[in-house]
């Protein structure tokens, strides 16, 4: 939590580029995946591994005037990831409260495989996130756990 401190407002400088960026409709960010774009080393490709159009390579232009994101925002969105130690920016919907929340997640960690396994993230959520905790579980079960860092900002614990 000593690092969140310290990198606090670099958390909030990406949170503010997303909320700059409404015009775009970005919900992931990272090396590998912008929105529904794909890089698996060899070029982007749209839509899911098993869609019909994966095999279709575009560059990283194309990618980024596909999406409306300058190649430079794009840039300073994976600078500041990178310095933040983080692997991922997303916006996602979460059911928070009896109903669907903007939560925007910045993946710090992972661990295990797909099925055994679970990820450390960052989150900032204007609703508090449910269960709330002082201390993560030393044994969790599956599911998510929530830490407050302040101002809305939580630490999560997924356990698959």
């Amino acid at each position: 939590m000593n690092d969140f401190e310290q990198q606090r407002q670099q958390f909030v400088e990406l949170r503010s580029m997303l909320d700059e960026d409404v015009n775009i409709p970005l919900h992931a960010i990272s090396t590998k995946r912008v929105n529904s774009f794909y890089n698996d080393g060899n070029g982007w490709h749209q839509g899911h591994p098993d869609s019909a159009d994966y095999e279709v390579i575009i560059t990283e232009a194309e990618m980024l005037e596909k999406v409306g994101l300058a190649p430079e925002r794009f840039q300073e969105y994976l600078e500041n990831l990178t310095e933040l130690g983080a692997s991922r920016l997303e916006r996602i919907k979460r059911y928070i409260d009896q109903e669907h929340q903007s939560v925007i997640q910045f993946k710090m960690d992972s661990w295990g495989i797909f099925f055994s396994g679970g990820q450390l993230s960052v989150i900032w959520s204007e609703n508090v996130p449910d269960p709330l905790v002082i201390e993560p579980s030393e044994k969790p079960s599956p599911g998510r756990e929530y830490i407050s860092l302040g101002d809305n900002w939580y630490l999560e614990r997924e356990t698959l």
